[in-house]
């Protein structure tokens, strides 16, 4: 990847317009990739209907969170993830009921030696915990990597890309099928401040293109 393709700085505002000329409504799904492991599946970040003539605003703010599930579902809690941070789950203390707790997931520095400048890592410092990690953005799942085993660490590397397609009823933080993700146009974010995304075309034959760029 180039130096410069680093993470955006600001939110980004898409305003998406329905220009079909047979007046159908589409249905957009708007996801990343996750750079450092290309088989991770590919979310559903934000699913939008849009009618012909109508139009949709989408904001892609820069912030986003890491959180961790164990394999009984319980949820670590959200913590602020930015470029460069580095995680680790740690075993949970039981509650004074004897129950089981969430596991803790805490910053540190331990592991930074494999965490580039646009990655986010994840350590499994548990004693035989495997867990599921999901990086949000804008509290909806953005990427997600499983089966992460006791002593290991995964990397988020998610550049400043974003990807539009058209989809038909998928719901937001699902899987994304192989065809819908190749057949999807790459918008890169990189300075960006605004911009109108346009769909024109007809069944079969549906285009995007980005216009009116605005730029910080």
């Amino acid at each position: 990847m180039p130096a410069a393709a680093s993470l955006e700085q600001t939110p980004v505002v898409l305003t998406v317009l329905n220009r079909r000329r047979d007046g159908a409504t589409s249905q957009l799904v708007l996801f990343k990739k996750n750079s450092a492991a290309a088989d991770d599946p590919v979310l559903a970040w934000k699913v939008l209907r849009c009618p012909a003539g109508q139009e949709a605003r989408v904001v892609v703010p820069f912030s986003q969170q890491v959180g961790v599930f164990d394999p009984r579902g319980s949820h670590a809690g959200l913590e602020s993830a930015s470029a460069g941070d580095c995680f680790e789950v740690a075993d949970a203390r039981r509650a004074g009921s004897g129950g089981a707790a969430a596991p803790l997931l805490g910053r540190t520095q331990d592991h930074l030696a494999a965490i580039g400048p646009n990655m986010v890592g994840v350590h499994n410092g548990t004693s035989d915990g495997v867990l599921d990690v999901v990086l949000y953005k804008d509290g909806r799942p953005l990427c997600r990597q499983g089966a992460l085993a006791p002593g290991t660490t995964i990397v988020f590397e998610v550049l400043p890309y974003l990807h539009v397609g058209l989809c038909a009823g998928v719901a937001e933080g699902a899987m994304l099928d192989a065809a819908t993700v190749a057949a999807a146009m790459r918008i890169s974010l990189l300075g960006l401040k605004s911009a109108d995304l346009i769909l024109t075309g007809g069944a079969g034959e549906e285009k995007f293109n980005l216009v009116n760029q605005r730029f910080s």
